[in-house]
């Protein structure tokens, strides 16, 4: 069985499936859906510079790749004063 964008943005939104795959990290990271150009396959994508994480996570029954491009850069928040 294949999960769609729909079903595994469900599924990200469990605070369990966070756990699952960033453990007890407590840096900023991303965790959405996202498809890659050489898969029709929606996947796990998470966005941390140097977060290790699983290679994939099952899903509702169903093995989910986990994409980790290492590009991220932490969020800046704005001054009160701008």
């Amino acid at each position: 069985m294949e999960l769609d964008e729909t079903q595994l943005a469900e599924a990200v939104k469990r605070p369990a499936l966070h756990r699952e795959i960033v453990g007890g990290y407590g840096g900023a990271y991303s965790l959405g859906v996202t498809r890659t150009c050489d898969s029709d396959l929606a996947q796990l994508r998470i966005d941390d510079a140097a977060l290790a994480v699983p290679s994939e996570v099952v899903v509702h029954g169903t093995v989910v790749p986990i994409v980790v491009p290492r590009t991220f850069c932490q969020p800046v928040p704005r001054s009160a004063n701008r």
